[in-house]
């Protein structure tokens, strides 16, 4: 899906942030799915994962520094929804999240967790609260490896365990995958929403 907007004059990028906050609907800032080939390579370096990539109506990610314009100056829910193969589906929300700025990595801070796929984002070892972003180029996670390049996806790694831009791998008797609704290896559809 494109957009176009004509700014007759304006600041392109005054206007895009006014639109961007002027949003009233829910906000996806990132899909996976099943949608065919090809699929949305989320191996991505610092400045893709930065600016956003893919296709808003199929596989994306909003951009870290939008979603940063976006919960800078507002107090925002994070609902994460998760689909198996089976057809299962779990969610997890959170009643505060927002990431920081570049300088600081894009760090990510949740709170108020409630939903039935458990929190994983908050375990004391795998979680990703409080951790910056990471990419295979950027490795700012606390592991000694680079989280980013061994599991194939830009997140906030804390260690390299539980990430949702990880390889995606769409059949569900890989032997790669994993039980549980923790890993990208075994959902089928994914949504991160505000």
């Amino acid at each position: 899906m494109t957009v176009n907007v004509e700014t007759r004059g304006e600041d392109t990028e005054q206007v895009m942030q006014f639109l961007i906050k002027r949003i009233t609907l829910k906000h996806a800032i990132q899909r996976r799915d099943d949608f065919g080939e090809p699929r949305e390579n989320f191996n991505r370096d610092w400045s893709d994962y930065k600016n956003g990539f893919g296709d808003p109506a199929k596989e994306f990610w909003l951009g870290n520094e939008n979603i940063y314009m976006l919960t800078n100056n507002e107090d925002y829910m994070l609902r994460v929804e998760l689909e198996d193969f089976e057809g299962n589906k779990r969610y997890a929300q959170y009643s505060h999240f927002k990431i920081y700025s570049e300088a600081e990595y894009y760090k990510l801070e949740i709170d108020g967790y409630e939903g039935n796929a458990g929190d994983s984002l908050n375990d004391p070892w795998y979680g990703s609260n409080n951790s910056p972003f990471s990419t295979y180029n950027r490795d700012n996670d606390r592991s000694s490896l680079n989280c980013a390049s061994m599991l194939k996806g830009g997140w906030w790694w804390k260690s390299c365990g539980r990430g949702l831009n990880g390889l995606y791998l769409n059949d569900p008797q890989d032997l790669t995958a994993r039980q549980g609704m923790d890993y990208s290896k075994n959902v089928e559809h994914l949504e991160i929403i505000l």
